[in-house]
C-alpha cells in the first residue's frame, strides 16, 4: 500500500473529509495526553468533561495551559503534546464515530474520498485506518510536510490541481470551514467533535450538522 494513495479514482469528483473529531472520537486520546503530563507535576487538572468543554469552545492546548496551568512551562507542554499525539499507544484509544462506516460507504457511491489531515506521521495514519478497517474508503491521504494549514495543503503543489476536483470539505473545526472557503467549495461542519455548534457557526459554514450521520443528505 502506498503512503499517499489507496485507491486511484478518475471519474467522480472528490469530497475532502477530516479525521480527528470528524470520523474518530478522540476524546480519550487527547485527555490522556493532557493528564499524563500534568498529573506527575502534582497539579490540579481539569476533569475530562471540563477539558472537553474548553476544547469545544475553541480553546487550544496553549490557551488551556495559559488559563488553567499558570505554573506549567508552556513550551515544554506543547512540545510534549506534539511528540505524543500521534503515537500508536495513544491512537489506540480512538474509536469510530457512530455510523462512520455507513457515512463513508454512502459518500463513496457518488464521490472519491480524500482524507485531509494535519497529522504528520502518515505511516501511523494508515496503520490506524487499517486497524479500524476503513482504509479502503479513501482514494488519497493528504497530510503535511512543511505546510502549516489545510488550505496550504490543498492549494500548493503537489495537490493544487487535485483541489479543483473537490466539491465539499467535511470537518469538525474552524480550519475545515476556512479551507473550504479558500478553495471555493461547500463547507460542511460537524459539531459533535472538537468544536461545538455555537463556535463553528461563527465561521458561517454552508451546512452545519449536529452529528456525522446527518451529512448524508448534503452530499
Amino acid at each position: 500500500m502506498n503512503g499517499s494513495y489507496m485507491n486511484e479514482g478518475r471519474d467522480k469528483n472528490y469530497i475532502g473529509i477530516d479525521l480527528d473529531g470528524t470520523l474518530l472520537d478522540v476524546r480519550k486520546r487527547f485527555y490522556s495526553i493532557y493528564s499524563s503530563y500534568h498529573l506527575p507535576l502534582n497539579e490540579t487538572i481539569l476533569t475530562e468533561k471540563e477539558y472537553w468543554n474548553c476544547k469545544r469552545l475553541g480553546y487550544s492546548e496553549r490557551k488551556i495551559t495559559t488559563l488553567c496551568h499558570t505554573k506549567t512551562d508552556e513550551k515544554k507542554y506543547i512540545n510534549y503534546w506534539f511528540t505524543q499525539i500521534e503515537r500508536m499507544e495513544y491512537l489506540s484509544l480512538d474509536t469510530l464515530k457512530h455510523r462512520a462506516k455507513e457515512v463513508l460507504h454512502h459518500l463513496t457511491q457518488k464521490h472519491h474520498l480524500l482524507l485531509v489531515t494535519m497529522r504528520k506521521n502518515k505511516e501511523n495514519v494508515i496503520r490506524e485506518l487499517e486497524n479500524l478497517n476503513i482504509n479502503h474508503f479513501f482514494n488519497k491521504i493528504i497530510s503535511p510536510t512543511t505546510q502549516k494549514t489545510k488550505a496550504e495543503l490543498l492549494t500548493l503543489p503537489p495537490n493544487r490541481k487535485l483541489s479543483a476536483k473537490i466539491s465539499a470539505i467535511i470537518g469538525d473545526t474552524e480550519e475545515d470551514i476556512k479551507t473550504a472557503k479558500v478553495i471555493g467549495v461547500k463547507s460542511i461542519a460537524v459539531c459533535d467533535g472538537q468544536r461545538n455548534y455555537v463556535f463553528l457557526n461563527r465561521f458561517s459554514p454552508d451546512v452545519i450538522v449536529l452529528k456525522l450521520e446527518e451529512v448524508i443528505p448534503y452530499v
